[in-house]
């Protein structure tokens, strides 16, 4: 028997997520623009149904809601004629247990969105996950290098923002290796205390 599109969230039939649990998800507060970044939006706060969105995509591979936050996400981004979305590639531990790249799958349909091409353009050189490091431990975790030289305005697509960390460390490689700017997406922004 063929079913058709769940929520994410409630799991009930229709569209990805519902309108129900998108009423109820908040936007984010507080936002920071981490260094090297041009700039940076998110379309949620990590809480409540916003953190079970990302949670229902990172682990439990409902897809079907990339359709719906590539679209919204697009809305949100002021960018002039960017080049390339590219993605912070997951870590070898998370690729295994989840059997994808999370990040790689929404920078590929908000580039469809955009009509840009999605590339990867950047592999971890760190060891291990950010999740549940200390602000202090994510800064001095995260590494990456590029694969290819950068010459373009490039669109920066992750999960969530705690620290910036991860996209201090990312743009700082993507301009180093020649990007003019870069510009950080992310699902939802981590509520600051």
């Amino acid at each position: 028997m063929i079913f058709g599109r769940r929520c994410p969230i409630c799991l009930s039939y229709g569209p990805s997520p519902c309108v129900d649990c998108i009423g109820s998800m908040q936007a984010p507060r507080g936002l920071v623009v981490p260094d090297g970044c041009t700039d940076m939006v998110a379309l949620v706060s990590y809480s409540g149904n916003g953190r079970e969105l990302v949670r229902a995509l990172k682990y439990r591979g409902h897809r079907d809601a990339t359709a719906w936050i590539a679209l919204n996400l697009q809305r949100l981004l002021e960018v002039s004629r960017p080049a390339v979305c590219t993605w912070i590639p997951a870590s070898s531990t998370s690729r295994r247990r989840n059997g994808f790249d999370h990040a790689a799958i929404l920078a590929r349909r908000l580039a469809k969105e955009m009509r840009i091409p999605a590339r990867k353009l950047l592999k971890r050189t760190d060891k291990g996950e950010q999740v549940g490091r200390s602000a202090s431990l994510r800064g001095a975790n995260v590494a990456f290098a590029t694969r290819s030289k950068v010459d373009r305005r490039v669109v920066l697509v992750d999960d969530v923002i705690t620290t910036g960390a991860s996209f201090r460390s990312a743009a700082r490689v993507l301009r180093g290796a020649g990007a003019t700017d870069v510009y950080g997406v992310v699902v939802a922004a981590t509520p600051k205390r």
